[in-house]
């Protein structure tokens, strides 16, 4: 771990230093990456000249920079003077927003300079930058196919659902799926949503729910993020995350983003909403307390709205 942790300093941005500390520099610097990757350096193109501009100006700095920018696989023809030159304003933005961190993170030298290095790293390693350039197709064909697969053709819908339909029909096709994580991924996280569901209907003791995500989902995440780049891993989870909960809105609208969080976090605490859905302030505290959690609660979501939809998810049989 960087010496830089132990030191009191005090920064502008507080709240970016201390999610380094909880989070970790490195899963910090694939999230902000990811960030860049998704708004502003949407294409190969953007990312190359994003990572020349960034090079160039790394290679001026101190001499871990100078060291990274040497075996970066890309020569100095390339990106010399890239700073001064004039670049797409989606470049620009993603410089900008660069500069903001590290200005927000003053005078952190050290710390400035090891994220920019690690989410250069990470946008390098997504697109296939520079040394990167070689990497080859894995068995399972994940590294240069990154790309989670809709389940909603894989897997049955049968109405009326219930969790315990749900499961069923996924464990039979996750008992015949080829090894494709690209698939069987999307699959676990939706297996996972729908033993949360269980539990939280009192239908499956909290072991039965902890063993799945610990014996199952886990092992599968770890396998996964051994072979990709931390940055590649946010976009995987997330976008395996989004399909698992196409699949289950398409066995009822009343199942969103929300209803799955809370149910989740109700697992993972060993809180049953089953038990608690007498004690309404109960349920709607907690539920508040999730929306919190998961998006940091601003006061404007339906808090009512979503409790029931819960009592109704949770009356189904």
């Amino acid at each position: 771990m960087f010496d830089f942790f132990k030191k009191k300093s005090v920064c502008a941005d507080m709240e970016l230093y201390q999610k380094i500390q909880t989070d970790g520099l490195e899963y910090t610097a694939a999230k902000l990456a990811f960030s860049l990757i998704q708004k502003d350096l949407r294409d190969y193109e953007m990312a190359y000249l994003f990572v020349l501009q960034e090079l160039d100006g790394a290679s001026y700095g101190d001499e871990k920079s100078r060291d990274f920018v040497k075996n970066s696989g890309i020569d100095y023809s390339e990106y010399g003077g890239a700073m001064i030159n004039d670049m797409p304003d989606e470049v620009e933005r993603a410089s900008l927003f660069l500069i903001k961190l590290s200005m927000g993170l003053q005078p952190l030298q050290d710390l400035i300079a090891n994220l920019r290095l690690l989410i250069l790293n990470e946008i390098m390693i997504f697109y296939k930058i520079g040394k990167y350039k070689s990497r080859t197709l894995d068995k399972d064909g994940l590294l240069d196919n990154i790309e989670p697969l809709s389940i909603l053709n894989i897997v049955e819908i049968v109405q009326p659902w219930s969790f315990s339909s749900i499961f069923d029909n996924l464990n039979k096709i996750t008992e015949k799926l080829p090894k494709n994580y690209n698939a069987l991924m999307p699959i676990l996280y939706a297996t996972r949503f729908t033993y949360a569901g269980l539990y939280n209907q009192g239908r499956i003791g909290w072991d039965l729910y902890n063993s799945v995500y610990k014996d199952h989902f886990m092992p599968v995440m770890i396998n996964i993020g051994n072979r990709i780049s931390r940055t590649e891993q946010v976009y995987f989870q997330e976008k395996s995350n989004d399909l698992a909960l196409e699949f289950l809105k398409e066995c009822d609208p009343l199942i969103n983003k929300s209803v799955v969080t809370a149910m989740v976090l109700s697992a993972k605490n060993k809180f049953s909403l089953q038990e608690a859905i007498g004690e309404d302030l109960i349920v709607t505290s907690y539920l508040s307390v999730c929306y919190y959690a998961r998006f940091g609660y601003s006061g404007t979501e339906n808090t009512s709205s979503v409790r029931d939809n819960f009592i109704k998810m949770l009356k189904v049989i």
